[in-house]
């Protein structure tokens, strides 16, 4: 594509989606309690206020309640709970398809923690709640998984709406020249650079996902020569680096709504009752004295206006005793109708005051009636629940599907496979991405000592290993001990399938090599597989078997199982006093 289309599609992106950001100033300034000041989203030197700017006078300072942020953070809070572990699970696939799916297991365990997924997912989630999406960046060149402002990201609603999206961008303002260093390859760019290190600029990256291109411009001159972004093709286009979260899905185009887009005008009652309230506790009489006139104990030059406000009168013949009136500020009905309010704004974003204001509901006592209370408010906010669960998977598919495939999915290491991103996608279509708790292991001490002791009742793990893993959030070490052997016959298979060869180390379990060896052949031949790879691994039998007679013929002592022996075939035990119903003797 042409430099000029290029800059060209840039304008068309940002004048497209440019009418949201009077929203997003509005809900930004609204979110922070701000309602007449609206600050700038793209300037990072003005600082946000968190009072109403247009109330400030001799009198104080105006009181905000803002149920938008009460409302806002509880949700966030409640979600953020979800810890999601990315769960790589094998269907129909070979030893390379298994391999691969434990390193990438491996690898996104590690990478969601030093990526603060779990720390910056709910950043994500506040940006959709407040403005209408939140946005993750896989950025391929760097190998980082980046959260992405709304407001920062533009796309054609178009193509988002018809499912086929040709171009992506990202488009920043008084970005530092400094911090594109190691980028910038342009003569021009350079000399700017030296000059003056300090200057700021706007920052635009565009994906053209036809061509499958990366082009980066610095004020809108090119920083370097486009790249290449190799990323997966779906339907003759490349994958766009990004995951977007909705707090409501958009029914048409891009376009959406957030929390704070439903509750404002909820908060404009709120603010407006707020106000009178305020007015009329400032400006309200807070006591009246009334002296009569003649007094001969209290006259009304003894008392000043600080107590209240003194008025003197005439007293009628019976004469008059000194009397103090507190008149209301202002009628019960501003506070009832603030309260209902407040409470609406709570019902509509499916919150109760249990969860925003730590407080037990009236008459809500039982333990059971309040775990009963938490879980029909969850059920409230079960698909904006699913969808942030959902974004956890949608993060792994996109980083799989956009790092470069000759990076290592982790670094070299003893006992390590050497797995490259190359390898994952090319085992793509024999695994599947699904979600899981956050460990295999429970955090919970009652819960991990259970687990712990089901493991050294079933012989997976020994005495002397109990006590580590006590103190260990995973088993890794576990499973990996236990699947070694099996590990390695199908990797024999697998070798035998691809290659030809036969050859194995003397530690392989040769009974489970041979039993697994047999299977696959029956297997293989069963779907009518080529009779080259059969031959393959009839080659294998026949070692393996011999091996097996030349060990039997040495003394040698039987191998052990890799694993417990599982229980016979046939009809389950009797249990006592129960009859037997599955047909077989009691």
């Amino acid at each position: 594509m042409e430099l000029a289309q290029i800059r060209e599609d840039i304008r068309f992106l940002y004048g497209k989606l440019s009418a949201r950001e009077g929203k997003y100033i509005r809900n930004y300034n609204r979110y922070l309690s701000n309602g007449n000041r609206r600050i700038d989203l793209w300037s990072q030197y003005v600082p946000p206020i968190t009072y109403n700017s247009g109330a400030i006078g001799t009198d104080g300072v105006q009181t905000q309640i803002n149920v938008i942020r009460s409302a806002v953070d509880t949700i966030v809070s409640k979600m953020s709970q979800a810890k999601v572990r990315p769960f790589f699970n094998p269907f129909n696939g070979d030893y390379e398809t298994r391999k691969a799916c434990k390193e990438i297991q491996q690898f996104f365990d590690q990478f969601f923690d030093m990526a603060g997924v779990y720390k910056k997912n709910p950043h994500v989630l506040r940006d959709a709640l407040v403005f209408d999406v939140g946005v993750w960046w896989a950025d391929e060149k760097k190998s980082k998984l980046c959260k992405v402002n709304p407001w920062e990201y533009f796309i054609d609603p178009a193509e988002f709406y018809f499912g086929n999206v040709t171009r992506a961008m990202i488009y920043r303002k008084n970005v530092p020249i400094i911090s594109l260093k190691d980028e910038i390859t342009d003569e021009k760019l350079k000399n700017q650079l030296e000059k003056d290190p300090r200057s700021k600029g706007e920052y635009v990256i565009y994906y053209d996902l036809i061509d499958g291109k990366r082009h980066d411009f610095f004020d809108g001159q090119p920083i370097c020569d486009p790249t290449d972004t190799n990323f997966e093709v779906y339907d003759g286009l490349q994958q766009r680096p990004f995951v977007e979260l909705f707090f409501d899905d958009p029914m048409k185009s891009f376009f959406s709504v957030s929390l704070v887009d439903v509750l404002y005008p909820i908060q404009c009652q709120v603010d407006e009752l707020t106000e009178r309230i305020d007015a009329a506790t400032r400006n309200g009489i807070t006591n009246t004295i009334f002296i009569p006139n003649g007094s001969d104990n209290i006259k009304a030059s003894q008392l000043t206006n600080g107590a209240g406000n003194v008025v003197g009168y005439i007293p009628g013949p019976d004469g008059g005793q000194p009397t103090v009136s507190t008149p209301p500020a202002i009628h019960g009905q501003y506070h009832d109708l603030l309260q209902y309010y407040i409470q609406l704004a709570y019902d509509m974003a499916g919150i109760s005051q249990l969860s925003a204001q730590s407080k037990k509901p009236a008459g809500l006592d039982a333990g059971v009636a309040l775990q009963t209370f938490e879980d029909i408010e969850s059920e409230r906010h079960n698909t904006l629940l699913q969808k942030y669960i959902a974004s956890f998977v949608d993060i792994a598919k996109v980083i799989i599907d956009c790092f470069p495939k000759d990076a290592n999915v982790l670094p070299s290491g003893r006992g390590r496979a050497k797995v490259k991103f190359g390898d994952v996608k090319k085992q793509r279509k024999d695994f599947s991405i699904q979600f899981s708790a956050g460990s295999a292991l429970s955090k919970d001490p009652a819960t991990k000592l259970q687990q712990i002791e089901k493991l050294l009742e079933m012989g997976f793990i020994d005495q002397e290993s109990a006590s580590q893993f006590l103190d260990l959030p995973d088993l890794e070490g576990v499973y990996s001990h236990i699947t070694a052997g099996a590990d390695y016959c199908d990797k024999i298979i697998e070798r035998a399938i691809r290659d030809g060869q036969t050859d194995y180390v003397e530690t392989v379990p040769l009974k489970m090599l041979l039993k697994k060896t047999a299977t696959m052949i029956n297997h293989l031949e069963a779907v009518d597989e080529d009779d080259k790879i059969i031959d393959n691994l009839k080659d294998l039998l026949v070692k393996v078997k011999a091996d097996i007679d030349a060990s039997d013929e040495a003394g040698m002592p039987p191998q052990p199982e890799a694993l417990p022996p599982m229980a016979p075939p046939g009809p389950p035990p009797a249990m006592p006093g129960i009859p037997n119903t599955a047909g077989g003797p009691v």
